[in-house]
C-alpha cells in the first residue's frame, strides 16, 4: 500500500516508468506484490511438517488454496484502497474497468508464481519467473501488440500473443479485444492454481521431489 501511495503522490514520465503514475499505480505495484507473495507460499521442500500434512485426511492441496485465499483477501483490500484513491485523485468514474485493468494480472502473476514454485520447489525461482514476465509485460510489451514495430520472430506472433499481454490499456485495441484479453488473462492465472493443486495430490512424487515419479515411469 505504501508504493501504490508513493506513486499517487509523485508525477511520473511515462516513457521512462510506463506503468507508473495515477491511473497505473495500483496496476504497477498490486500484480507484481501477488506474483512474488503467492511464489512463497506453498513449496514442499521448505514446509516442515510436510509428511504431518499428508497423513491428514483433508488434501494437502486445501492448504496452498486456504493461504492463496489469504493472500487475495489481503491484497484485494490493499487494491481496492489504490484504487479508489486513483480515483479520486485522477477524476475517473469508471470504477469497474479501474478494478479489471488490475485484476486480470494479478490472477495470472499469482497463478504464475504459485505454478513455477510448486513444479521447480524453488520459490526464488518463482519470484525471478514473476519478475522477468512483469518487466517483459512492463517495459516492451507493447511489442506484443498487433501493428506495433517489433522484430521477427515476434512479428510472426503478434496476431495471437496481444491476448496474454498483462498492461494492455483499454485503449490499445478495441474495447471488446481488451475485453477478451482480461478474460484469457486471468483464466490462465486461475488454470496454473489448479495445475498446482493437481499437482500437490500425488503424494509420492511430493515426498521423492519428482524423482520417484520419473524413475517409476522408466522402470515400467
Amino acid at each position: 500500500l505504501g508504493v501504490i501511495l508513493l506513486l499517487l503522490s509523485k508525477d511520473s514520465n511515462p516513457k521512462a516508468w510506463p506503468l507508473t503514475g495515477v491511473v497505473r499505480a495500483v496496476e504497477f505495484a498490486v500484480p507484481l506484490a501477488v506474483g512474488m507473495q503467492a511464489a512463497f507460499l506453498f513449496s514442499p521442500d521448505d514446509e516442515p511438517a510436510m509428511e504431518v500434512l499428508l497423513a491428514c485426511p483433508r488434501p494437502v492441496s486445501w492448504v496452498l488454496l486456504e493461504r492463496l485465499l489469504v493472500l487475495a483477501a489481503v491484497q484485494t483490500a490493499v487494491a481496492l484502497i489504490g484504487t479508489l484513491a486513483s480515483i479520486a485523485i485522477a477524476g475517473d468514474a469508471d470504477v469497474l474497468l479501474t478494478v479489471v485493468r488490475w485484476t486480470a494480472p494479478a490472477l495470472f502473476f499469482g497463478g504464475l508464481g504459485v505454478y513455477t514454485t510448486v513444479r521447480s520447489r524453488q520459490p526464488a525461482f518463482g519470484v525471478a519467473v514473476v519478475g522477468l514476465l512483469w518487466f517483459v509485460f512492463g517495459f516492451i510489451g507493447t511489442t506484443m501488440l498487433p501493428g506495433m514495430p517489433s522484430f521477427w520472430p515476434l512479428t510472426l506472433l503478434q496476431p495471437f500473443i496481444w491476448s496474454i499481454y498483462g498492461y494492455m490499456k483499454p485503449t490499445d485495441l478495441a474495447m471488446g479485444d481488451y475485453i477478451l484479453n482480461r478474460i484469457v488473462l486471468g483464466a490462465l492465472g486461475l488454470v496454473l492454481v489448479l495445475l498446482s493443486a493437481r499437482q500437490l495430490q500425488d503424494e509420492e512424487h511430493i515426498l521423492s521431489g519428482g524423482k520417484l515419479g520419473k524413475s517409476s515411469k522408466g522402470n515400467s
